[in-house]
């Protein structure tokens, strides 16, 4: 997590869109690991996480995040980043069963 991620409150509507942006391809990310990873290891989930994040232009993450998602994504359930409205929309194509893996 970045330091503007800790200080929102001084963002501008242009960082914060950005900011939104980010959480919104970070919710793709841990929504593709779970729709096909239920049951995996968490070692091999992690390593899919790290991999569909890249694949989104998201940097690293804390290693404890990692495995918070993972073990989250092998018990098939998701793992919510932020609770705004981009990301719930990404949860309700997971729900609904239109978000490709």
């Amino acid at each position: 997590m970045t330091e503007s991620d800790r200080s929102l409150g001084s963002m501008d509507e242009t960082e914060l869109d950005e900011h939104r942006h980010r959480h919104v391809l970070m919710q793709e990310a841990i929504a593709e690991v779970v729709t096909a990873g239920e049951g995996l290891p968490v070692a091999d989930l992690v390593t899919r996480l790290e991999a569909a994040l890249a694949a989104r232009g998201i940097g690293p993450q804390p290693r404890r995040w990692l495995e918070s998602v993972a073990m989250e994504a092998q018990h098939g359930r998701v793992y919510v980043e932020e609770g705004h409205s981009g990301t719930r929309e990404v949860l309700e194509r997971v729900e609904d069963g239109t978000e490709a893996p």
